[in-house]
């Protein structure tokens, strides 16, 4: 049957020949200008919070999640655009603006559009592509109402249309954007709406429906698309899996349906009091995580809390420095002679005292006779400029300094009273030692300590008794301190990490060890004190311990007595963090953050080693195995490692011990040596309950390999044997390696890249087989102090 379509009057070729000829000269120039201001100094990047650090080179692995909304609130945007003499497509644009200025804080927003670039009556039937995209930006500045963002908008729209015809790829080319692998120039974000009526398609005895698809690909980091119907508007997310979750995508959503409902109750409310969380989140955020109270005494000062130790553990030593050291008892009793001095000329609540001492027993003495009098510590760096330190002295006027003679040279002209530790001896040792009788409260001022300021200018910040108290209660809850710890001091009082150093352990009748000032600026000097005075915790600025992770790995290994690593005052390097698990990982890592002017610390988080790889290996809790039952059909049991059955020695039947051999580990005998051994407590798999398949909930395992696993395995079916891992398979048995044998980087790079190597777990049951035998390694192989260096000790052969 002949066709009965009419001739077109022009082919798609003829458009691109058209485009071209017109997109020369002052046409293209007067595009170009429009757009170039338009966009002048955008920011390169939209700044979305997400689940996952952005991989160094751009993923397009994604998802897609869809979304109704009523009809009533499609008829309220509808009535919106309406009165405000704008489209739908600009009323959601806006809305969705919002969104995404809430979610970043940006006042700049920049997104793309498509569109549909049929503006001549010619090519409106014309088959072929001319889609084209827009780059729509928004200032948020000055928190403007909805209707006057809706107006701004509209305005940008309107501009926007009139230069469509600048495809993106030319814009791109003459904006000469910087590139980074990581996203795409311009915008990451895009949004559309279709208003095409849909048409069903009729055939002769054929009923014709859409198929849905597998949705895995992300052109953007997200992606909103939206459809009028006649039921309401319809939408779906598209997001990339390797930047969110889908249940962060989950919650957008839910958020940007409130903002169309709060705006269309009052589309006049300005955008950043416009609601956003649904009501469990309110609940959760101003209720339950609000509950902070904790009970700790609240009646009771530093100097109350450090006499109620010397009560508890008069003989135990409080402080070494060097070859001297003072039990509790001998440091309360100078402590209370020199606050008894210092009452004497009048030093008493709020009264600031300026405090020039090097590291020494007498400096925190002085600090704890201090705050016994009710006044306040201004610490006095003696190595400071000058300069600083007479503006110090004079900005907090303070009316009593103490320092030591050999110090007083390098103190500028002040109007302060000195006391001087040597020179005043005599009369310091006459006075009493019992504790004063001091009425001080939390509310009172513990410190003034001078931060560089934002201009440079250094300023005070005043820290009360109670935020301290507070903080130190905290810690002692979070981590409490063995009897055996020992404490060290090696931060300048002028920064406010010296609090904790010094009072933490004080109060609870632990050690503290003071670094001297030369040994706080040689590493392997450090080290050496570290390692004699078997400190268990400290903290360190993150330059600090790279310096000390990259100078001195063989002192390294001998902190045996270090337990606890608190990192502050710098941000601190994913990479860094993975260095401390190789070389200390007997260790924990903890990431602080805070300020002088909130007791130190606001926020803490440890750093777990296997954290800093979530993105590749999910595995279960230390005291959990999941065992494989004889019966596949039965469901997957969940046994704690203490019941029958799943032990780790049970796990290990079949495998014999042997040690590791007494000349060293390197790369070139690497190979030769352990070419057939396994890591410890790998999967049995002559175990009659073994199926060669990982049987519990995948998601638990590897992200990006369940859902190939998941395919591979329905039904139980066995992977048949292979000594070829794949990538992820690689990565992830050399991070368990890493962390064991540590050698350098460019080992590992070059056995992950190359598919015939296999860095120590081979078994007999192909890909999954693999996966449970390094995570129940990582998991059994723990062993009873679940400490990691048993992988340096004990290898598992076959028979």
């Amino acid at each position: 049957k002949p066709a009965s379509l009419s001739e077109l009057p022009i082919q798609y070729a003829d458009f691109a020949v058209w485009q071209r000829e017109y997109l020369q000269g002052e046409k293209l120039e007067s595009q170009l200008s429009y757009w170039k201001q338009q966009l002048e100094n955008a920011p390169p990047l939209l700044q979305l919070p997400t689940d996952r650090p952005r991989p160094p080179v751009q993923t397009y692995r994604g998802a897609k999640l869809s979304f109704k909304l009523a009809k009533n609130l499609t008829q309220a945007i509808e009535a919106i655009a309406q009165k405000n003499e704008a489209t739908v497509f600009m009323t959601l644009l806006a809305v969705f603006k919002i969104l995404l200025y809430r979610y970043t804080g940006q006042e700049d927003i920049v997104v793309g559009s498509y569109i549909a670039n049929r503006n001549r009556a010619e090519i409106e039937d014309l088959i072929g592509f001319f889609v084209n995209t827009l780059v729509l930006r928004s200032e948020f500045s000055g928190n403007p109402t909805f209707e006057e963002l809706l107006c701004q908008v509209r305005k940008m729209m309107i501009g926007a249309y009139a230069h469509q015809d600048l495809p993106l790829e030319k814009l791109v080319e003459e904006l000469q954007v910087e590139r980074d692998p990581k996203y795409n120039p311009i915008f990451q974000v895009s949004f559309g709406l279709q208003n095409t009526p849909e048409v069903k398609l009729e055939l002769p005895e054929l009923t014709v429906m859409p198929f849905e698809v597998e949705h895995t690909k992300a052109l953007f980091d997200l992606r909103l698309d939206m459809t009028e119907t006649d039921s309401g508007l319809e939408g779906f997310w598209e997001y990339n899996t390797d930047l969110f979750d889908g249940s962060t995508i989950e919650r957008m959503s839910k958020h940007f349906q409130i903002l169309l409902e709060a705006i269309a109750a009052n589309p006049q409310q300005r955008v950043a009091q416009l609601p956003l969380l649904t009501q469990p989140e309110r609940q959760q955020l101003l209720v339950e995580w609000n509950e902070t109270e904790r009970d700790y005494p609240k009646d009771k000062c530093l100097h109350q809390l450090f006499e109620e130790q010397v009560e508890k553990t008069p003989d135990a030593v409080a402080l070494v420095f060097e070859q001297q050291q003072l039990t509790y008892r001998e440091l309360n009793a100078r402590a209370n002679r020199l606050a008894h001095y210092l009452q004497s000329i009048e030093v008493g609540s709020g009264v600031l005292v300026g405090i020039c001492i090097e590291p020494s027993l007498e400096q925190v003495v002085s600090l704890l006779a201090t705050l016994k009098t009710g006044g306040a510590y201004v610490p006095l760096d003696p190595n400071y400029p000058q300069e600083r330190l007479a503006f110090m002295l004079s900005d907090s006027a303070v009316g009593i300094l103490i320092t030591q003679q050999s110090l007083r040279s390098k103190i500028p002209e002040h109007q302060a009273d000195v006391v001087c530790l040597d020179r005043d001896r005599d009369a310091i040792a006459q006075q009493s030692d019992a504790n004063l009788d001091c009425q001080t409260t939390l509310a009172a001022l513990a410190y003034a300590i001078y931060t560089s300021g934002s201009t440079g200018r250094p300023k005070a910040v005043l820290g009360k008794l109670g935020g301290i108290v507070n903080r130190l209660n905290w810690m002692w809850k979070m981590l409490p301190f063995r009897a055996d710890e020992v404490g060290v001091q090696k931060t300048s009082l002028n920064f406010v990490d010296h609090v904790a150093e010094i009072f933490s352990p004080l109060l609870k009748g632990i050690r503290l060890v003071i670094v001297p000032e030369d040994t706080r600026r040689d590493i392997p000097q450090l080290m050496n004190l570290l390692r004699e005075q078997k400190v268990s915790r400290i903290v360190l600025v993150p330059s600090l311990l790279k310096a000390m992770l990259d100078s001195a790995p063989q002192q390294l290994s001998q902190l045996r007595g270090l337990k606890y690593v608190f990192c502050s005052g710098e941000a601190l390097p994913l990479a860094l963090a993975e260095a401390f698990y190789q070389k200390l990982s007997s260790a924990r890592l903890f990431n602080l953050y805070g300020s002088s002017e909130v007791a130190a610390d606001v926020t803490c988080f440890e750093v777990n080693f296997w954290e800093t790889r979530r993105r590749i290996l999910q595995y279960f809790k230390p005291e959990v195995v999941r065992n494989v039952p004889e019966n596949p059909s039965t469901e997957v049991e969940q046994k704690p490692f203490t019941e029958p059955g799943v032990s780790p020695e049970a796990l290990a039947t079949k495998f014999q011990r042997s040690e590791l051999p007494l000349y060293p580990v390197t790369v070139d005998n690497y190979y030769a040596q352990f070419s057939q051994e396994v890591l410890p407590y790998t999967i049995n798999t002559a175990s009659p309950t073994y199926i060669g398949h990982m049987t519990s909930a995948l998601p638990d395992f590897l992200h990006d390999m369940s859902k190939m696993i998941s395919r591979l395995n329905q039904n139980l079916v066995k992977i048949e044997t292979s000594k070829s891992l794949i990538f992820l398979e690689r990565e992830a048995i050399a991070m368990l390696h890493r962390l064991v044998y540590g050698f350098k980087s460019e080992f590992y790079t070059e056995n992950i890249q190359q598919k015939n190597r296999n860095l120590g777990i081979i078994t007999t049951g192909g890909t999954t087989a693999n996966i449970s035998a390094l995570l129940c390694a990582r998991n059994s192989g723990l062993l009873p102090n679940k400490s990691l260096v048993s992988y340096q000790k004990i290898v598992f052969t076959k028979f």
